[in-house]
């Protein structure tokens, strides 16, 4: 109960009508006996352990990372935990957080893909970085049974972990990656995409350790209680709330799709994004929308099926759109993004036929479906007020479709102008936004993917068509 709903002593010594005094000896007890029942047992052993923490691998990380069946796989990632101030000048500087506004110290955890927590150490001051505290745990001997092959995964305040690993990397040293989402100067096209995709397949695991603490931080309210002094005793307790976690285990990683999904992850992770070689060469990035002579922009406020055949024919179900995402994280994005309330969302879409040509000879496909592709160019943005929100800068969509094909197959080629756009294992929330909505999400208007939100609350677009203006004028 202490632990669980973080209840005082005073609320305790009511409830079983004892002293809080009688109270404060029983928990130093109980914390002393589970300390030695559980703690090494379900969690300091499992470090030691190959096998062991071999055994808590996944088949999707084994994929995505060329490991074997004896080779680890471990997720690092920090958290804090709030406490009081210190009197100690020195010591309220060392755990005042200026990020957070409050005094805290930091404990460094390793998840393995499954879920189930290989590593706790701290206690850590408020002041360091991650990237500081998991190499001091490299070099005083935390990490000795990670060894060739095994692979740590982790966010990018790692990177300079990572830099440092790659540096002393030996003849039986591990290997780090890290997640990132900003382009480096002067790289190409190609560069990028294998870079992004390699972020993209570090995500698709790194999620289980984020996971991991909100359950934590939902089951032991007593963690996030910040009535208590940063001790040897309160970071025994912690320890001690995540071995109950493992304890108490259970497999996150459990998913239908699983094996199809990674196969598919596999397959397009040396793909290149041909799309972006194709927007780059003919610079559409820089052009607007309305420059195509044959683009045609469609009024989305009243919208129906037979419109948006016209331009997007497949229909969509919520598989095919994870399939194409690699993940539901991009769908569930996408929704938010276009679902934001007292926000005017402005989404332009249209159909370009004058490069299929170019599209039969340079991305590898039959003559035949030269009459089945569409080219689609598409805008989506979001402003405040009642101004157009579409500008040149904007990030521009391109998709290229076979409407003889269904589901996520017929998404052939796509590229965004977003940092996040050039990735083609998975896509960003532009590219799912539109491929959502034109698929079937226009039909959802009533759907309500947040309370606080409501879906499609303004879309609208504006309508540029030669014929369409002459018609209107007659």
């Amino acid at each position: 109960m202490k632990m669980r709903h973080s209840f005082s002593n005073s609320t305790l010594s009511a409830l079983f009508g004892i002293t809080s005094r009688t109270i404060s000896k029983r928990l130093r007890l109980g914390v002393s006996l589970l300390d030695e029942a559980i703690v090494w047992t379900f969690l300091d052993s499992l470090q030691h352990d190959r096998q062991a923490m071999a055994s808590n691998n996944t088949a999707m990380a084994r994929s995505l990372f060329h490991q074997s069946e004896d080779d680890v796989c471990v997720i690092f990632d920090g958290t804090y935990r709030y406490c009081q101030a210190s009197s100690n000048l020195d010591a309220a500087q060392r755990l005042y957080s200026g990020h957070k506004r409050r005094p805290l110290y930091k404990i460094m955890v390793g998840v393995a893909p499954n879920g189930r927590i290989l590593y706790v150490t701290g206690k850590y001051s408020a002041t360091r970085t991650d990237s500081t505290i998991l190499r001091h745990a490299f070099e005083r001997g935390t990490l000795h049974r990670l060894q060739l092959n095994d692979v740590i995964l982790a966010d990018m305040g790692f990177a300079s972990f990572q830099k440092f690993i790659e540096q002393q990397r030996g003849e039986n040293l591990f290997e780090v990656r890290t997640s990132h989402k900003s382009k480096v100067a002067g790289a190409n096209i190609d560069e990028e995409t294998r870079r992004f995709n390699e972020s993209r397949c570090v995500s698709l695991v790194r999620w289980r350790v984020e996971q991991t603490f909100g359950i934590f931080k939902q089951r032991f309210h007593y963690f996030q209680n910040a009535n208590f002094k940063c001790t040897t005793e309160d970071f025994r307790k912690a320890k001690i709330m995540f071995a109950l976690m493992n304890f108490f285990f259970e497999d996150i990683t459990k998913d239908n799709n699983s094996l199809e999904l990674t196969e598919r992850i596999v397959a397009r992770m040396n793909k290149t994004n041909l799309m972006a070689h194709f927007v780059c060469n003919f610079k559409l990035a820089e052009s607007n929308l309305e420059h195509f002579a044959d683009f045609r922009l469609f009024l989305l406020t009243n919208i129906d099926d037979h419109s948006i055949a016209a331009i997007f024919p497949p229909q969509t179900e919520n598989n095919d759109l994870i399939m194409l995402a690699c993940g539901s994280y991009q769908l569930k994005q996408a929704k938010l993004y276009l679902n934001r309330q007292n926000v005017k969302t402005t989404f332009k879409v249209g159909k370009v036929t004058k490069f299929n040509s170019y599209f039969i000879d340079n991305f590898k496909l039959d003559s035949e479906q030269g009459e089945t592709i569409h080219f689609i160019v598409g805008q989506v943005a979001s402003t405040k007020n009642n101004t157009s929100s579409l500008t040149a800068s904007s990030n521009k969509t391109f998709l290229l479709i076979d409407t003889s094909k269904a589901g996520y197959e017929a998404i052939l080629e796509y590229y965004c102008t977003c940092p996040m756009g050039l990735r083609t294992v998975g896509c960003c929330i532009h590219v799912m936004a539109i491929v959502w909505f034109l698929g079937g999400g226009y039909k959802c208007k009533n759907e309500t993917v947040n309370p606080n939100l409501n879906l499609l609350c303004d879309i609208t677009a504006s309508r540029s068509s030669s014929t369409e203006t002459n018609e209107e004028s007659e």
